[in-house]
């Protein structure tokens, strides 16, 4: 019994659909947002099972030190950087305007929020050279200074200007 195969154009459009879902896969795990550390920071700093909601406690500086005892020092990207918009909607589910306002009555209790760097190249020298640092950029920035700590799965996608 010969068993039915799609001829002609219906199997050339059911391979270029299926090529298609594997680009547009491929395209957007080129272009995820990463948390990152010092490539030679031990995994015994961090729990094994790292995650948003650790790593908001970190940003909100609700976690101050590692496992190890070293202060942990959070950056966060400019409030112009698409990249932090990104980051707060989708680690906080808020707007900068929002995260603005939490900072402002936190700076009143004492805590100041992350330390601020200009780009993603600042964020891979930092946190490459300051024991204690986290910070995050595009996957597709990612070099051998720093290890992928968490990949965080975006609502929208990052915008192309993001990967140098």
């Amino acid at each position: 019994m010969a068993s039915y195969q799609p001829k002609g154009f219906f199997s050339s459009v059911l391979v270029i659909a299926l090529l298609s879902l594997i680009a547009v896969d491929t395209l957007a795990a080129e272009r995820a947002l990463v948390v990152v550390v010092a490539r030679d920071m031990p995994a015994s700093n961090f729990d094994r099972h790292f995650n948003q909601r650790k790593l908001r406690r970190i940003y909100r500086k609700q976690r101050l030190l590692w496992r190890n005892g070293k202060r942990i020092a959070p950056l966060n990207l400019m409030a112009s950087s698409p990249l932090r918009e990104v980051f707060n909607q989708s680690v906080f589910h808020r707007s900068l305007d929002q995260m603005a306002a939490f900072w402002n009555e936190r700076y009143f209790e004492g805590i100041s929020p992350p330390h601020v760097v200009d780009s993603q190249e600042a964020v891979l020298r930092f946190v490459s050279r300051i024991p204690g640092a986290i910070g995050y950029i595009a996957e597709c920035n990612v070099d051998d200074r720093v290890r992928v700590l968490l990949t965080i799965q975006t609502k929208k996608p990052l915008p192309d200007s993001v990967c140098h």
